[in-house]
């Protein structure tokens, strides 16, 4: 019965470590919200994500202005970050290189530079197709606001991969406690009978031979006497 449970417990255990595999937000999808939120409360270029969470990068990779738009903030507002470039161009199934030349195109062509203006952000609206920019909006990153959407975005996100990781550290050193008490309890309830009652059969065979009542009859028995 112990063993079965062992092997029950052991099975759900195993099945749920190897079945779980927690999503863990990379530097683009940090730095790809944080750069949404930004623009998007400001000029938005892409519809929101249908899903909660999710990311526009069907927008944002196939729309001239949107693609441009977001270059500008990973490339200033993220000091042109080679990791996050690069997963941006993965996504988008680009090389680094062609990023780059179709960024500059896409602003030698037409853009909006708005890097020295005061701008008024927009909240709560329902965005629609016409409300879109149509040009590539080139944004101030550098007056320290931006700074507080990177490190509130960089703060919420790490700490989520870190409650991850540690969450997975204590879920590991519970399931190892829990199969060493069984072992424990297996050890005990299958061996510790057998040692007791070897170790207390020794004592009472001592005690038998040298103490109790057969060295005592045997001791009487010598000195009876031979006439009866």
């Amino acid at each position: 019965m112990l063993v079965s449970i062992f092997l029950l417990v052991f099975g759900l255990a195993s099945t749920v470590l190897s079945s779980s595999n927690p999503y863990r937000y990379t530097p683009l999808d940090i730095a790809q919200y944080s750069c949404d939120a930004w623009i998007s409360n400001h000029k938005p270029v892409c519809l929101p994500p249908v899903a909660w969470g999710g990311h526009n990068y069907d927008c944002y990779c196939n729309s001239n202005p949107a693609f441009a738009t977001i270059m500008d903030c990973f490339i200033n507002g993220y000091n042109n970050d080679s990791v996050i470039i690069n997963e941006f161009a993965q996504t988008c199934n680009m090389t680094f290189e062609s990023m780059f030349i179709k960024y500059y195109l896409t602003l030698n062509f037409n853009s909006t530079l708005l890097r020295n203006l005061s701008l008024a952000k927009r909240w709560g609206n329902t965005l629609t197709e016409d409300d879109l920019v149509k040009t590539p909006i080139l944004y101030n990153y550098t007056n320290g606001s931006f700074a507080v959407y990177k490190d509130v975005y960089k703060l919420y996100y790490l700490n989520t991969n870190r409650s991850i990781t540690y969450g997975g550290i204590l879920l590991a050193y519970w399931a190892v406690i829990l199969v060493l008490a069984i072992i424990v309890n297996l050890v005990l309830k299958m061996y510790l009978g057998c040692m007791i009652n070897a170790f207390i059969g020794k004592v009472v065979n001592v005690y038998r031979k040298h103490i109790g009542l057969t060295p005592t009859f045997s001791k009487s028995k010598s000195k009876e006497n031979p006439s009866f």
